[in-house]
């Protein structure tokens, strides 16, 4: 039985590094965005985010709590722009990271969901900017 696991978060330069592992569900979303929002909080500048769901072995999401999760960050009043990479190597999680970048209306927030770790990376660093904000990598 894979168990639910929390969310590592932790600076890496200029972002934060978000590590999924286990089971994800809505509370550990919610949790993950309230721990977030506590950092943004504190920093002068909000911090873009790399988020990494390679670990994640289940998921118990359904729309409405990919939506809710949406809902978090689209009230978000962030202090400036900022990217969120979401790299999901696998079927159903990209799935679920395609769902909320299209649920995405932060206008400060720019989402981007990678299939490629390097290519995520990349594009956090301001080395790659795909012409399509949908574009699969």
């Amino acid at each position: 039985m894979v168990e639910f696991v929390p969310i590592e978060i932790r600076a890496v330069g200029e972002f934060l590094e978000c590590i999924f592992t286990g089971k994800i569900g809505a509370s550990e979303l919610l949790q993950g965005a309230k721990e977030i929002w506590e950092i943004e909080k504190r920093e002068a500048r909000t911090p873009s985010r790399f988020i990494d769901l390679s670990g994640v072995e289940a998921f118990d999401l359904s729309f409405a709590s990919i939506s809710d999760f949406a809902n978090v960050r689209r009230q978000s009043d962030f202090k400036n722009p900022i990217r969120s990479a979401i790299y999901a190597s696998r079927g159903i999680a990209f799935g679920f990271a395609r769902m909320y970048q299209s649920l995405n209306e932060n206008p400060k927030l720019t989402i981007r969901v990678f299939r490629e770790r390097e290519a995520a990376l990349r594009w956090m660093r301001g080395e790659d900017s795909p012409a399509n904000p949908l574009a699969e990598h």
